[in-house]
């Protein structure tokens, strides 16, 4: 493994963010099923694999040399960019795969009949990619490759899209298909076909695929993203999902649509913070605290943007930040075998969110290494930091779209 997945999943997660779209338009309608039965809850399991202590240590080795970076010398990450030429009751269970808390995959299907795909489920961005038949890149023939020829509701479109990342280009073509959630099928939903790539994102991931999650305003010209689709063809009672992530029951991990879940899987109320812009799933954090004592991050006066992705597996700060952080917890001095016990806390207006040691920790007690990468990147005027899967393993996170809200509450043991 030569790059650390974290970096993959950043990658996936800033694709989106400074975006340069001039996709030609297409004169034909889109169809939908308009009159679909609502479906209520909708739970879909997700699995769990196991990193090998080779790649965890390699995981590890990045977080701290990012936190050295942020006390030393703050550096700044390249953002992507991309041009284009052209353009319950009813629940049925998608198992989430946990590979070893640094990434979470799940199984859905593409085309008719259904071909299976294991994607990252990305909250960070919009549309749906997939490895495809088309790409011969060593990358795209290791994995599972989705094969349009073999689906009867397969409608071509070709759409020319490329990714350029630091590393290297993706390139890829959207065309429409009908895509798989456990039982409900989308029809006529907008997917990305990758058909070059010169980045290692597949050469070393365990997934074939993303689906985005996010906001129309941040998908690719002229085409909605899964849950857009989802509320245009009236398939749910309600356009929300949920991500049920606790870290003490990873075989009961599941991504969750259409109704709020059972009030069992959470404790006491929901907290409902709102969404301040449909791009990102992005929150006003007013404040962060260490031991209930605010380390002057972000402030009411000068709030940050706290976007909430599962797509990345740590949480995210400016380097400035991070160096306030650590150094409040402890750990910039910290040694092999000291105890850490200071509380980790994110505020959004009233509502805080309390990470105890071990659900920021990532080697557990008698560990030094932080769940927090330094990442210099503004969302307009504002710092952004990214709530990763650090976050979401300790509080289930419910995304309203119909309402721009977002639902959080620690997991019920």
């Amino acid at each position: 493994m030569k790059i650390s997945k974290i970096i993959v999943l950043l990658l996936i997660v800033l694709v989106s963010s400074d975006v340069a779209l001039a996709a030609k338009n297409k004169s034909h309608l889109r169809h939908h099923n308009l009159s679909a039965p609502k479906n209520k809850l909708i739970g879909i399991p997700m699995n769990r694999r196991q990193l090998s202590e080779e790649q965890l240590q390699k995981k590890i080795d990045f977080v701290q040399e990012s936190q050295r970076t942020a006390i030393h010398a703050p550096h700044k990450l390249q953002m992507v960019t991309i041009a284009s030429t052209s353009e319950l009751t009813d629940v049925h269970k998608l198992h989430i795969t946990n590979i070893q808390s640094t990434e979470f995959t799940a199984t859905i299907g593409v085309g008719n009949p259904r071909q299976d795909m294991e994607v990252i489920l990305d909250t960070g961005s919009s549309n749906i990619w997939v490895n495809s038949k088309i790409c011969l890149d060593n990358g795209c023939q290791t994995h599972t490759q989705y094969d349009h020829n073999l689906s009867t509701s397969f409608r071509a479109d070709g759409t020319f899209v490329q990714v350029s990342f630091g590393s290297g280009p993706l390139q890829g073509e959207v065309n429409y298909d009908s895509c798989f959630l456990g039982d409900l099928e989308v029809k006529e939903q907008a997917i990305g076909e990758i058909k070059s790539e010169q980045i290692p994102v597949f050469d070393f991931g365990d997934f074939s695929g993303i689906v985005g999650l996010g906001f129309l305003s941040l998908a690719t010209e002229n085409t909605k993203p899964l849950f857009d689709t989802i509320e245009e063809g009236h398939l749910l009672e309600k356009n929300m999902f949920t991500f049920y992530l606790p870290s003490q029951k990873p075989k009961e991990q599941q991504f969750m649509f259409g109704e709020i879940p059972s009030s069992d899987l959470f404790q006491g109320e929901l907290k409902w913070v709102d969404v301040t812009e449909q791009y990102y799933w992005t929150g006003l954090l007013t404040d962060i605290k260490v031991d209930g004592e605010s380390v002057g991050a972000c402030t009411p006066n000068k709030p940050c943007s706290g976007v909430v992705d599962s797509g990345t597996s740590l949480n995210t700060a400016p380097s400035s930040h991070v160096s306030m952080i650590v150094k409040a917890l402890g750990v910039d001095s910290c040694y092999s075998g000291q105890k850490i016990e200071k509380s980790l806390s994110y505020c959004f207006g009233e509502h805080c969110f309390e990470l105890k040691p071990e659900d920021y920790l990532l080697g557990g007690e008698g560990s030094c290494d932080v769940g927090l990468m330094a990442m210099d990147v503004m969302h307009g005027d504002q710092p952004l930091l990214i709530l990763g899967d650090v976050f979401m393993m300790k509080f289930m996170v419910v995304f309203d779209k119909t309402n721009a809200q977002m639902g959080m509450a620690p997991y019920a043991y």
